[in-house]
C-alpha cells in the first residue's frame, strides 16, 4: 500500500517540475507546494524501508522456526526409535473407567496386538511365570496400598518361550487418597539375563560336566551348614574319587577320559536325591552334599553311587571301567565347618581306598591323625583368587 502511494506522489512531483522547467516561473506559492509534495514522499519512503526490514525479519524468523520444528520432529523420531530399541512398553490404566492405553512395542514383548492388550488390561498378569507369581502378587499388593513398585520377573508366552522383564508401576491418587491411575512400564531384559546366566555358568560351573565347581561349593555348603545349624538337621558330605580313571586316560587318551567323566556326572545325578548338590572338584574327584539325611540314608545313596558308577561305560566303542571310593563325614559329629567336614570326608575316602576300593567308609575317631590326602580345597581356592587379583 505504501509503495503505490509513494509512486503517485513522485509522479505528481515529476509533472510539477516539468511544468516549472517549461514555464520557467518560480513563485513563493510554487516553492511551498513543492516542499509539501517532497515531505510526504520522504516520509513514505522511510516507512517503506522500515516495513521492508520488518518483513525481512519476520521471514527470517519463519525460516528459523521451520528449521527448529524439523529438528524437533527428528528428535521425536529418534526418541521413538530409542524406545522401540529398548523394548519398552508403557501402560496407563484408568481405575474409575477400567480402561487402559498401551504404547507400541507390546507386540514384540507379549506377541499380542495393541488392541487385544488394551481390551484385556490384565493380560500381562496371565503371562507371569508360575514360579514368579507369588513374588508378583506381593509386589502388586504394595501398589494397591499407594506405593511405587519395581520388580523383575519372567513371562511365559503361549509358544512356551520365556522372557524376562522389569515391571515398574506408579500409582496416582486424588486428594482423598482414592486410586485414580496406574502408570506401568515393562522393560524387556531377556538378552541381558541370558548374558548374566552365561557368565554365571562360566564362573560357578565346570566346563566339562556342567556340574557346580568348587567356587559354588564354597557358597552352597556355607548356606547348607547355616540351615542345618538353624534347624538342627544332619548334613552329609561325601568325597568321591574314581579308581581306575588314570588308567583310562593313559590307555585311551584324554578325550575318552573326558567323555567318561561326563557319563559319571550323569550317573551321579541318577544316584542322589533331586535336592542334593553334586560338585566336580577337578580331575576325577567329586563332592556330594546331602541336607537332612541321616546315616542310614547316606548309606543308601553311597550304595547306589557304587552300583551305578561301577557298571561298564561305552565310550568311543570301547568298554571302560572305573569304580568309586567314597568317604563320608556327618555334621555335627564329624565337624562343624566346611573345611573340617571336607577334610574328614577326604580322610574317610582314603581309608576306603585302603580297604580295597569300590566301597564307602564313614569318618571315625581312628582317622583323626591321618593327614589329608590332598590339599585343602578352600585354601587353594583362596590362593588362586589372590593370584588373579595380583
Amino acid at each position: 500500500m505504501i509503495k503505490p502511494i509513494a509512486f503517485s506522489y513522485l509522479f505528481l512531483l515529476s509533472l510539477y517540475i516539468i511544468y516549472l522547467l517549461f514555464v520557467g516561473q518560480f513563485t513563493t506559492y510554487m516553492i511551498v507546494l513543492s516542499i509539501f509534495l517532497i515531505i510526504p514522499i520522504i516520509g513514505l519512503l522511510r516507512s517503506y524501508k522500515i516495513k521492508a526490514r520488518e518483513t525481512k525479519k519476520t521471514m527470517d524468523e519463519v525460516i528459523e522456526l521451520k528449521a527448529k520444528m524439523k529438528e524437533m520432529e527428528q528428535e521425536v523420531e529418534r526418541r521413538n526409535q530409542i524406545i522401540h530399541h529398548l523394548d519398552l512398553v508403557h501402560l496407563e490404566y484408568d481405575v474409575p473407567t477400567d480402561t487402559a492405553r498401551v504404547s507400541g512395542g507390546v507386540e514384540h514383548i507379549y506377541q499380542v496386538s495393541k488392541e487385544e492388550f488394551e481390551q484385556n488390561i490384565f493380560l500381562w498378569q496371565d503371562h507371569i511365570h508360575p514360579e514368579d507369581m507369588k513374588m508378583a502378587l506381593h509386589k502388586e499388593k504394595q501398589l494397591l496400598l499407594g506405593k511405587s513398585i519395581k520388580y523383575t520377573h519372567r513371562i511365559q508366552l503361549e509358544c512356551q518361550k520365556i522372557k524376562w522383564v522389569i515391571n515398574s508401576a506408579t500409582p496416582v491418587s486424588d486428594s482423598n487418597g482414592k486410586l485414580m491411575k496406574i502408570y506401568r512400564t515393562f522393560h524387556e531384559i531377556t538378552e541381558q539375563k541370558e548374558k548374566e546366566e552365561q557368565l554365571q555358568q562360566l564362573a560357578f560351573y565346570d566346563d566339562l560336566t556342567e556340574l557346580p565347581n568348587r567356587k559354588l561349593l564354597d557358597i552352597q555348603l556355607k548356606k547348607a551348614l547355616a540351615r542345618s545349624k538353624r534347624h538342627d538337621h544332619t548334613l552329609v558330605t561325601m568325597f568321591i574319587d574314581l579308581d581306575g580313571f588314570k588308567n583310562v586316560n593313559d590307555t585311551y587318551g584324554h578325550e575318552s577320559g573326558d567323555l567318561l567323566l561326563k557319563e559319571v556326572a550323569t550317573r551321579l545325578n541318577d544316584s542322589v536325591r533331586e535336592e542334593d548338590l553334586i560338585v566336580r572338584l577337578g580331575g576325577d574327584e567329586f563332592i556330594i552334599v546331602c541336607e537332612e539325611a541321616e546315616k542310614e540314608e547316606a548309606e543308601g545313596i553311597a550304595n547306589r553311587i557304587i552300583e551305578f558308577v561301577s557298571k561298564p561305560f561305552s565310550v568311543n566303542e570301547q568298554e571302560l571301567h572305573v569304580s568309586p571310593s567314597i568317604g563320608i563325614s556327618l555334621y555335627p559329629e564329624d565337624g562343624e565347618d566346611r573345611e573340617e567336614l571336607i577334610q574328614n570326608a577326604d580322610k574317610a575316602m582314603y581309608h576306603a581306598k585302603r580297604k580295597g576300593k569300590g566301597n564307602f567308609q564313614f569318618y571315625n575317631e581312628n582317622l583323626r591323625d591321618v593327614q589329608p590326602r590332598k590339599f585343602d580345597i578352600f585354601e587353594k581356592l583362596l590362593k588362586s583368587v589372590s593370584k588373579k587379583r595380583n
